[in-house]
């Protein structure tokens, strides 16, 4: 019997150089993933937001940068 596992996001962890892989994985989504899905990586407080720009521009889903407090959706990225 397979085990009912339900998930409630998936988060992605990367290093500074994972842009190449979230430029493949993120667009692969389907634009009705229900899930919410969180990139965790070090930026500097002086970001331009390119990762975040870059990524929703090739994305089907929405990509955004979480704000404090935000409530996490499904179907985002963040």
């Amino acid at each position: 019997m397979k085990p009912n596992l339900r998930y409630k996001c998936i988060v992605i962890g990367v290093s500074s150089g994972g842009m190449n892989a979230l430029s493949t994985i993120i667009p692969a989504l389907p634009k009705k993933f229900r899930l919410p899905v969180i990139i965790v990586q070090h930026i500097s407080a002086y970001s331009d937001n390119y990762m975040t720009r870059h990524l929703d521009s090739i994305s089907h889903v929405k990509v955004k940068e979480v704000d404090e407090k935000e409530k996490i959706c499904p179907g985002v990225v963040y």
